[in-house]
């Protein structure tokens, strides 16, 4: 992951963007998903009032692997996966923790679909 971090500040460094997000700093201080988004909605709404309606964020793939509520859910969508049969009802989400399951509900639909896709392709269903 170390390239990661030396492609995104070497971009950031050359382009000057609005926002730069560096995943090792999201993991070191335990940003959830909401700090990241609140964070980027927060500098485009601040750069809106001032008129400046557009701009440059740079965001590194993979940036999700560095936030702990999402390595969590991930952790526990791959236990669930392991150990138990996965229903087409949505009677597995009621194994995730609440944290898990709160951040797995505000996930875009598009993306809670095709989780739902793949458990049941690994289920068999």
């Amino acid at each position: 992951m170390q390239v990661v971090r030396h492609i995104t500040l070497d971009c950031s460094l050359q382009t000057h963007p609005n926002i730069t997000i560096i995943g090792e700093e999201v993991a070191s201080t335990k940003q959830t998903l909401k700090n990241v988004t609140d964070y980027i909605t927060d500098v485009i709404c601040k750069r809106s009032e001032r008129g400046y309606n557009y701009g440059v964020i740079l965001i590194p793939e993979g940036l999700t692997d560095f936030i702990p509520e999402i390595q969590q859910l991930i952790s526990e969508l791959n236990e669930i996966l392991a150990n138990d049969v996965v229903d087409g009802g949505g009677m597995w989400k009621k194994k995730l923790g609440s944290q898990s399951l709160q951040l797995f509900e505000l996930l875009p639909q598009a993306i809670q679909a095709q989780q739902n896709r793949s458990s049941w392709k690994r289920a068999g269903c």
